[in-house]
């Protein structure tokens, strides 16, 4: 039990940090888009997508989260 704990612990750890990370970057693209210098379409284009991947990525993390969390309930 106590290793199933540390284990979940470290996941947790993990997924807060890559979050953070997920987030920080989430927030300096819109920002970009938002305020910076967009010089073109098809950078804002990209920027665009950059956000809906990392939209994505964090959708997958928490699913995996759930999925961990269901796990160590059974």
């Amino acid at each position: 039990l106590r290793q199933r704990v540390k284990n979940f612990m470290m996941t947790l750890y993990i997924y807060e940090k890559l979050l953070r990370i997920i987030r920080d970057r989430k927030e300096s693209v819109t920002d970009t888009i938002c305020h910076g210098p967009v010089s073109t379409f098809e950078s804002f284009k990209e920027l665009r997508a950059k956000l809906v991947e990392l939209d994505f990525i964090e959708q997958e993390l928490k699913h995996l989260l759930e999925s961990e969390e269901k796990d160590d309930r059974t």
